[in-house]
């Protein structure tokens, strides 16, 4: 039982979080009500957490919490390629959507980060974690080959 609970990151509640598996993608952000028609934004600060579900496996936790990281608002086990996380055109403001299939259901958000440059890394690392895609490489790693072609004896 004691195993148990320390994968659950402690026998206490929605503190559980900061002890659990580390995050797979995490950001500030907000959520937006939708109406059916159009969302607007709940002030609320908040942040986006996701990671991989410890006694499920292959399967992560999408969770949204407040702004201290302490308590969960809402959070959803999440089967891989099942979900989308992805900006929403229809607007010109920092609004993403959590599309959760087959039902669907939405859920709006908002990005709360100062940096508005990296909200597209962000949506897509998001993106990539709720579905198991793996990251790419870094570009230092491409420029200096594969590791087949640097063993492969010079042409001449």
């Amino acid at each position: 039982m004691q195993a148990l609970l320390s994968q659950l990151g402690g026998a206490g509640g929605a503190g559980g979080f900061q002890q659990g598996p580390p995050p797979l993608c995490e950001f500030r952000a907000g959520r937006m009500h939708y109406d059916g028609r159009m969302v607007t934004p709940d002030r609320a600060k908040g942040w986006i957490r996701i990671t991989r579900d410890p006694l499920q496996p292959g399967m992560v936790t999408f969770a949204f919490l407040d702004e201290t990281k302490q308590n969960t608002i809402e959070s959803l086990i999440l089967f891989p390629d099942l979900a989308k996380f992805e900006k929403v055109k229809q607007s010109s403001d920092r609004v993403y959507l959590l599309e959760v299939q087959p039902e669907p259901r939405r859920l709006f958000f908002w990005m709360q980060d100062a940096d508005k440059e990296n909200d597209a890394d962000r949506c897509k690392k998001c993106h990539n974690a709720l579905n198991g895609i793996a990251e790419a490489p870094a570009a230092g790693a491409q420029a200096n080959g594969t590791a087949a072609a640097q063993a492969a004896p010079p042409s001449r």
